[in-house]
Parts: C-alpha cells; sequence; structure tokens
C-alpha cells in the first residue's frame, strides 16, 4: 500500500495504537536514489512478512502527489524516511543523505530509534535477514561442447605425453 494525503494520518494513529513501528519511504519518483530506495524497502517488507513480523510496517509516500501528507511528515529531501517508533515517538526527517541503503542499514536505523521493534530472539539482524539466494542455473552446453561430448571415438589415441624434441646441446 502506498500511502496518500488522505491516508497517511489515519494509518500512522492506528499503527501507533497497535504499538506498531511504523517507517514511512518518503519518495518521489524522478529521482534515481528514490527508486533504488524503494526497491530496498520493497525486499525489507518481503523480508518481515516471510520471518512474521508484523510489528514493523513499511509504507511509502509519493511527495510530489502527496504535499500534504509531506508537508505533516516534515519532508525536506529526498529520499527521506519518516520513522513512528512503537511508543509513538515521530522521528522526522533523519539524515537520509546516504544513496545506498540495504535493508540491514534500515533495520539498524529502525532498532536505533525503537530497540523492540524485533523481538531479541530474532536477532542479531544479520541472521534475521539472511535470505536464501536462489542456486545458480545450470550453465548451458554450448553446441560444441555438446558435440566433442557426444561424438564416437573414430579410432585414434591421444598420447598424453609431449612430443620428444632433440636435445638441441648434443651434437647431431
Amino acid at each position: 500500500m502506498t500511502l496518500t494525503d488522505s491516508t497517511c494520518d489515519a494509518f500512522i494513529r492506528t499503527a501507533t495504537r497497535k504499538q506498531q513501528t511504523v517507517l514511512v519511504g518518503c519518495l518521489v519518483t524522478w529521482c534515481r536514489y528514490c527508486r533504488r530506495l524503494e526497491k530496498t524497502l520493497e525486499t525489507l517488507k518481503k523480508i518481515l512478512q516471510e520471518k512474521n513480523i508484523s510489528n514493523i510496517l513499511i509504507e511509502t509516500l509519493d511527495c510530489d502527489k502527496n504535499k500534504e501528507a509531506a508537508a505533516k511528515l516534515h519532508v525536506s529531501n529526498y529520499p527521506s524516511f519518516h520513522l513512528t517508533t512503537s511508543q509513538g515517538l515521530g522521528v522526522p526527517n533523519p539524515n537520509t543523505n546516504r544513496k545506498n541503503w540495504e535493508p540491514v542499514d534500515i533495520v539498524k536505523f529502525i532498532l536505533k530509534f525503537d530497540p523492540s521493534a524485533i523481538p531479541s530472539h530474532l536477532l542479531p539482524i544479520e541472521t534475521l535477514l539472511q535470505v536464501e539466494k536462489p542456486s545458480k542455473p545450470v550453465k548451458k552446453q554450448s553446441r560444441l561442447d555438446a558435440l566433442s561430448s557426444s561424438a564416437p571415438a573414430i579410432g585414434i589415441e591421444a598420447d598424453p605425453s609431449p612430443p620428444k624434441l632433440d636435445d638441441p646441446s648434443s651434437p647431431p
């Protein structure tokens, strides 16, 4: 769900009442770092869902289309975050000048302001965020490899020893 002017306040209030932590990625479509961060937030959101962590909610806000909500969240640069802790503490516009955010960085950021956001039995963070990488696909065999491996032997045996050359230092 992408937040809008009409849904942002209610979403954050409802989550705070349920003692959930909310991280809003404040983005604009024309910013390449925003697009990169949006993909990272989507990845983190999927990981948290897979691990059944429902007390951290991650959503995005298109600040170009939702200027009212962006103003309420005190957004002044892009990309930016707005974090509301499970205790209702709002952390507006933290320093997000980094261009490459990874899921582990975002979780560390959340835990800095809301240490209870992730149950301790799911820590350390690196273990929590470990995702099995798909196995490497089997390399396709080229036509030449396929032909040479399946071609029948034609009666010529290869001599594994290198050919013997005459020693140039000895007289003829």
